[in-house]
């Protein structure tokens, strides 16, 4: 099987990270210490540009030779 990140693997974990910052995003606040996040890094998390996190993950994948 070929380890290479195709287009379509990135477009996959892009709607992933989409849809788990869209559940933290109505994730009470009563609930963070049961991830073992704080408040920051919640929103931190909900703020992060899909794009530019999808590019540094393949980025990196690229330079790993993964």
């Amino acid at each position: 099987m070929n380890n290479r990140l195709t287009i379509k693997d990135s477009l996959k974990q892009l709607l992933r990270d989409y849809q788990t910052r869209q559940h933290l995003r109505h994730l009470p606040t009563h609930l963070f210490k049961d991830i073992a996040r704080t408040p920051k890094q919640i929103n931190n998390e909900i703020n992060k540009s899909g794009f530019i996190a999808l590019f540094i993950f393949t980025f990196r994948r690229l330079i790993k030779g993964d």
